[in-house]
């Protein structure tokens, strides 16, 4: 009775479902069905079902259907994303431990899983890790090995350059002196040759006084890095023409440090200023050094001094000073901060680069081979 014509509906429905409704079961249609009692047919029943109540009626059974699926929809999604979670913690974790691995942080360690392939994986990556860092250690102790080894060597040749020719080349220009005396006097067709000896000899003078300046100052060990610094930058100055301003600023006691730093600071200096000069063509150079306790140093988590450099110009960045290619020192500076345990960050603009570097001054940085 319900759907029979005459009846009232207020449900609304849209109007693709209707469309969909009337193609798919036609409603509205008319029925007719005999009335027979005992084989005698008594007349005929015709029923006008209404399309409008059939609409209505399935319209709200599929709302009804749609309210519950969506609620099934939904709790199924919440249960997903909460078992997921929990399945995949994990890998979240994991994901976590090997960035803070890739930021030099070889230290961390993955938990224990209770899921035996989890377990396993991070067992694997622990072991990993403790190898890398068993390894890198080993690495540096190596090359802080090297480049002091390579120290000892160019003071021991320093010296024996100094005592042995320096004293030699002294006599020699003495020797000249005297020649060219005598033969003022006695024969001074061999003035000239006398002369020129002593030209040749005083020129492989400054040869070897440039030389050992270049393998260890020769104020190094009596003035100490301070003066040794600002006398390497003076004479930069002089060397450029002027037509390069260096400027240095010391900020701290940098004298009183163990020799294997002070030896390493000069050298990346002395490195820098030699790239500003050939690649850079700038015209203003600024070095600073500092040395601060590493907990203000960004980076640093050691509780001791710390030295920074910071190495500024104005000149043309050039690809070429910022890939490691041999030749150009960026390397071996990298090396020689990597072997004190140290950090090195390269910044470039658009007419200027900066280099700064961080050396701790631990028991680490400062054992000796």
């Amino acid at each position: 009775k319900s759907v029979c014509r005459g009846g009232i509906t207020a449900e609304q429905w849209p109007g693709w479902f209707e469309n969909i409704y009337r193609w798919s079961f036609h409603p509205g249609q008319e029925i007719e069905r005999q009335v027979t009692q005992d084989r005698q047919i008594y007349g005929t029943v015709t029923v006008l079902p209404s399309a409008e109540m059939e609409l209505a009626r399935a319209w709200h059974d599929v709302k009804k259907l749609m309210g519950l699926s969506a609620v099934t929809v939904v709790s199924l999604c919440t249960l997903l994303f909460f078992a997921l979670g929990w399945a995949l913690r994990p890998a979240r974790l994991m994901v976590t431990g090997l960035e803070k691995m890739a930021l030099g942080e070889l230290s961390t360690r993955l938990p224990d899983f209770k899921i035996n392939e989890w377990q396993r994986t991070g067992q694997a990556i622990n072991l990993l890790a403790e190898s890398l860092e068993k390894t890198l250690s080993e690495r540096k102790e190596l090359a802080l090995k090297l480049v002091n080894a390579q120290e000892e060597e160019r003071r021991y040749i320093t010296r024996e350059l100094h005592d042995e020719f320096g004293q030699s080349l002294a006599g020699l220009a003495a020797i000249a002196s005297s020649i060219t005396q005598t033969a003022e006097k006695e024969c001074p067709e061999l003035v000239p040759e006398g002369i020129m000896t002593a030209r040749i000899t005083s020129h492989m003078m400054e040869l070897l006084r440039g030389m050992l300046s270049r393998l260890r100052p020769i104020d190094f060990d009596e003035l100490g890095l301070t003066e040794s610094l600002k006398n390497m930058v003076a004479g930069w100055d002089i060397r450029s023409g002027n037509k390069i301003n260096y400027t240095i600023d010391i900020v701290g006691d940098i004298d009183h440090l163990p020799d294997l730093i002070l030896v390493n600071v000069y050298r990346i200096i002395q490195e820098c200023l030699t790239n500003i000069s050939k690649h850079s063509g700038a015209s203003h150079a600024t070095i600073k050094i500092e040395r601060i306790m590493a907990a203000q140093a960004e980076g640093l988590n050691q509780q001791s001094d710390c030295i920074t450099l910071t190495i500024k110009d104005n000149g043309i960045v050039n690809d070429l000073v910022i890939v490691d290619k041999p030749g150009i020192g960026l390397l071996g500076i990298k090396e020689r901060v990597a072997a004190l345990g140290g950090y090195l960050t390269l910044q470039t603009c658009e007419l200027s680069l900066a280099i700064y570097i961080q050396i701790p001054l631990h028991p680490i940085a400062l054992k000796s081979p």
